[in-house]
């Protein structure tokens, strides 16, 4: 019963799993605990138990940290796509505009005529132009009211 207090007194912060694995652990190492359990024991397998659980944990932080850099070059190829993105947010058209649906089809077409080669990029541009400018009427007119 001491045992249980000096382990949550001197671990407080390792869970009762840990204990379980060490039992679970000499088990598997062969040692016999029937008749002979005592707390030097205990602790020495508690103990052994911590350490192979560092060296885990030890491993597993290092083993992130070499992966680490893949994140750093996803995260810098997310912040070069932001233009791109506020470019989108700002075509975005207004689903109140009392011609959304056309809009939104000559936007459809302008895109699959650039696609496919039928207009230059610049005459997509010029039409994308077009539409952003009918959007943004709406959108200031409904401010001003």
């Amino acid at each position: 019963m001491q045992f249980a207090y000096d382990l949550v007194e001197k671990y407080d912060c390792e869970s009762p799993e840990d204990l379980l694995l060490t039992f679970k652990n000499a088990r598997m190492k062969g040692t016999n605990t029937y008749n002979s359990l005592d707390v030097s024991k205990l602790w020495g397998g508690f103990n052994d138990h911590l350490e192979v659980k560092s060296i885990f944990l030890e491993n597993r932080h290092r083993d992130s940290k070499a992966t680490a850099p893949g994140q750093d070059a996803s995260t810098v190829a997310l912040i070069a796509a932001a233009p791109q993105v506020a470019t989108m947010l700002q075509r975005r058209l207004d689903p109140k505009h009392p011609n959304h649906d056309n809009l939104r089809r000559k936007l459809t077409i302008t895109k699959n005529r650039e696609k496919r080669g039928l207009i230059t990029g610049e005459q997509a541009m010029e039409q994308r132009a077009q539409v952003e400018a009918a959007n943004y009427r709406h959108a200031t007119r409904r401010q001003e009211t």
